[in-house]
């Protein structure tokens, strides 16, 4: 899921990455449109709106999922706060759960302060984080095209290692 609702943002690029790398692995990998899913107020807790059901039901029936976005005013954009306030309505959807958080900006920020909010809001609500490797890119544009494509290498190892340490995760968490 991307944070991030502009298409063909660079944090849409980075979870196409790593959906391919997971792909490469040999296992499925779905990407979920945020785009539909309306902001979270209390009303709505009588009955959820379906992109908001099929948000939670994804969630739930994920054997991990990976969450990227930028930084916006040093913290998580309201995009990806609204998938943690859908999430954790009762019956909530993530404790148990394992994520994985990354960003990328084109400034020097890296998505770090994004991630560590994100990741405390995850935990508070017993959802698994992965933490390592990270995969904060500062400077994205440096490494990764316009079209997507990895121009540092280096990259799309640590993209690769750090899907598969997801997949081992979830495998031993979940077994």
């Amino acid at each position: 899921m991307s944070g991030s609702l502009r298409e063909g943002s660079w944090n849409q690029r980075l979870l196409k990455l790593a959906m391919e790398s997971v792909r490469k692995m040999g296992v499925e990998a779905v990407e979920f449109d945020l785009d539909p899913v309306p902001l979270y107020k209390a009303p709505l807790d009588a009955d959820y709106p379906p992109p908001a059901k099929a948000l939670r039901e994804a969630i739930a029936g994920a054997d991990a999922v990976v969450l990227t976005a930028p930084e916006f005013n040093s913290t998580v954009p309201a995009v990806m706060k609204n998938v943690v306030e859908w999430a954790c309505r009762q019956p909530t959807v993530i404790p148990g759960q394992v994520f994985y958080v990354m960003g990328c900006t084109p400034g020097r920020s890296g998505s770090m302060r994004m991630a560590e909010h994100l990741t405390s809001s995850l935990e508070s609500e017993g959802g698994w984080v992965m933490v390592t490797p990270r995969v904060l890119l500062p400077h994205v544009d440096q490494v990764i095209g316009a079209d997507g494509s990895i121009i540092d290498p280096s990259v799309g190892e640590l993209i690769d290692q750090a899907m598969a340490r997801l997949l081992d995760t979830s495998r031993r968490l979940k077994a």
